[in-house]
């Protein structure tokens, strides 16, 4: 049987972060003067409201090929709905998804991007397990 349970990640696929995390090593406090610039974005957001007709789009030319509706409801749900702060645990086959793992708790954290990156891996290693389990109860692989 395929793979069906996995972890939308919105901003890092789960491996991308465990690789992430094992090449990293505790950081030592950087001064001041050494750490990387905040960027400050004080520019109006764009509207992107009522561009029907703009730049010659319409309903035409993004039509949803016949048979993908229902991924493509899924990915403007995952997007319009989301942020990077959260995890999608879903089946990779149905679009259906189980649990939404925020995590803003721990970005908004005084911790190290060292220990943020741990926290939100084991957690969402908690997660992914209690779903493995349960499918392993209901006999699926």
């Amino acid at each position: 049987m395929a793979k069906i349970l996995a972890i939308l990640p919105l901003s890092y696929p789960l491996e991308a972060l465990e690789e992430k995390v094992s090449k990293l090593k505790e950081p030592t406090h950087a001064s001041f003067a050494e750490r990387e610039p905040q960027a400050v974005n004080d520019k109006t957001p764009v509207q992107y409201e009522n561009q029907e007709g703009a730049l010659g789009y319409d309903r035409k030319t993004f039509r949803v090929p016949k048979g993908l509706e229902k991924a493509v409801q899924f990915w403007i749900l995952i997007y319009s709905k989301y942020s990077t702060n959260h995890y999608a645990i879903h089946d990779i086959d149905n679009f259906k998804i189980y649990e939404v793992v925020d995590v803003s708790d721990v970005r908004q954290s005084g911790m190290s991007d060292y220990q943020k990156d741990r926290r939100i891996l084991d957690r969402l290693k908690d997660v992914k397990e209690k779903y493995e389990n349960v499918r392993a109860q209901l006999g699926q692989s």
